[in-house]
Order: structure tokens, then C-alpha cells, then sequence
């Protein structure tokens, strides 16, 4: 079971999208729990991270938001941006 201190600032965007914002002030990185499932981040790098797992110390300067896209979904826009 993840560490719920930072669950509380995750949630989820429909049923696809996972957020995770920075919510420490000072903060530049953050850990992020990824519930079953493969996912893809939403920074333009294409990274695949297969849950569940904890990404610790993931990246998050003040002007990211941390977001996440299941696979499926990830791939379903990916034939939108052609």
C-alpha cells in the first residue's frame, strides 16, 4: 500500500488522466502513486511506468504539473495529433 500523504493531492481526470500537482511550497519534485495499469506521462517524453509503482522524487518544478495517461488513452490521442 502507497504512502497516503501524498494520495491526498492526486485524483483523477475522467477516467484516464491522473494529476498529481506539487502542493509543498518549495517543492521541485514529488512522489506519485500510479494505480495498476500501464501509464504515460504527459511531459512530451513518452515514458511508460507499469502499475501499481511509486515514482519517488519524480520532477516537479513549480511550473509542471505532473499528469499521467493510460496507455489506451495516450495512444487513442496520439491518432488525433497526425
Amino acid at each position: 500500500m502507497p504512502n497516503e500523504s501524498h494520495l491526498i493531492s492526486e485524483y483523477m481526470l475522467g477516467d484516464d488522466i491522473l494529476v498529481a500537482p506539487v502542493v509543498q511550497d518549495g517543492a521541485v519534485s514529488r512522489d506519485i502513486y500510479l494505480p495498476r495499469g500501464v501509464w504515460v506521462a504527459g511531459d512530451g517524453q513518452g515514458q511508460e511506468y507499469v502499475g501499481p509503482v511509486t515514482l519517488t522524487n519524480y520532477a516537479a518544478p513549480l511550473n509542471v504539473v505532473p499528469y499521467f495517461f493510460k496507455k489506451t488513452t495516450f495512444e487513442k490521442l496520439k491518432l488525433f495529433s497526425v
